[in-house]
């Protein structure tokens, strides 16, 4: 879910005078989609038609999910499952679930309708990777789950970066949930694509 837009203090204080602001509000230009004659993004389901049940199957062993909540303007969390493994940065998910009594554990369907709290506009990027690639996601995990809050999206992006089907996918010091699904979106959707791209119910993005 989302965790507010405040910055910590070191990196407001790092950058000079309000560009901090401005780097926050331009990031969304490089992530605007493209609009079709219906007014929405090209390929996305119109808000109607997307469901509130969540239909997933759970991570294969050697499977990489990159779980998006694209409910804001530069997209409000990212989180990434490696196999079994979640890393949440800066997420709040494990914190608010541990507190209801009927909850027993970690799974992608339990993320995926956590984030819903937000909006319905979830998407999930899935790809089965080598055994030495899924390896070299995983070991980047620690670092991802110790970002600071606003640092999600980058968070996830430098646990895949450069590693497998992501190879073209570059390290960052920052980026937004949205702009990272866009950077994701190429990799699915074809017939012989290194990934698939859903929605919560299961169908495709």
């Amino acid at each position: 879910m989302s965790n507010g837009l405040r910055l910590p203090d070191a990196i407001r204080n790092a950058i000079p005078g309000q560009e901090w602001l401005c780097m926050l509000l331009l990031a969304g230009c490089v992530s605007a989609p493209e609009y079709g004659a219906s007014g929405r993004p090209v390929g996305e389901r119109s808000p109607d038609s997307l469901s509130t049940e969540v239909h997933l199957v759970e991570p294969a062993a050697n499977e990489v999910v990159v779980v998006i909540n694209n409910n804001a303007a530069l997209g409000n969390h990212a989180g990434i499952f490696a196999g079994e493994r979640l890393s949440d940065p800066a997420g709040s998910y494990k914190n608010v679930r541990a507190k209801s009594p009927d909850w027993r554990r970690v799974s992608l369907a339990d993320y995926v309708a956590y984030q819903m709290d937000d909006g319905l506009r979830i998407q999930i990027y899935r790809f089965t990777l080598s055994d030495q690639q899924f390896s070299a996601v995983v070991a980047r995990l620690p670092e991802a789950d110790s970002a600071m809050p606003l640092f999600c999206g980058a968070a996830v992006q430098n646990a895949i970066a450069g590693i497998g089907p992501f190879k073209r996918i570059e390290a960052t010091w920052w980026t937004s949930p949205a702009e990272l699904g866009r950077r994701l979106a190429p990799l699915t959707g074809a017939a012989h694509a290194a990934g698939v791209c859903l929605w919560p119910d299961g169908l495709p993005c």
